[in-house]
């Protein structure tokens, strides 16, 4: 099984995990986002949710049975609740994390800027 190391820019060196995992969704999720252009990209969510700079940050409950139209179960951004859905979103998928680890990649995502 060969893995691949990856750098994004911000910085961070990430050895992609084995296929199927946990680990892979979530590198997944961070090269899309890495990727997206807002100018090229339209899709639903832009048209359910005021993604200016002005606007609230939300989040979601990523471990929620949420099916359909979710835009409801959005809720402003908090650092907490964030952390803990986290941990247990890492430990439902068997991604082996330390809690100091989690405080920095909490702090590393909102550390990011928003980009009119």
């Amino acid at each position: 099984m060969s893995r691949k190391l990856r750098r994004y820019s911000t910085g961070i060196v990430f050895i992609a995990p084995a296929p199927g995992t946990g680990a892979q969704r979530v590198a997944a999720a961070v090269d899309r986002s890495q990727n997206y252009d807002a100018g090229r990209d339209t899709s639903a969510v832009a048209y359910a949710f005021d993604l200016s700079c002005a606007a609230p940050v939300l989040m979601l409950d990523i471990n929620a049975l949420l099916e359909g139209n979710v835009a409801e179960s959005f809720v402003p951004y908090d650092h907490d609740v964030n952390q803990e859905l986290f941990q247990v979103f890492c430990g439902r998928w068997g991604i082996d994390i330390y809690a100091s680890s989690t405080i920095e990649l909490m702090a590393l995502f909102e550390s990011f800027q928003c980009a009119p």
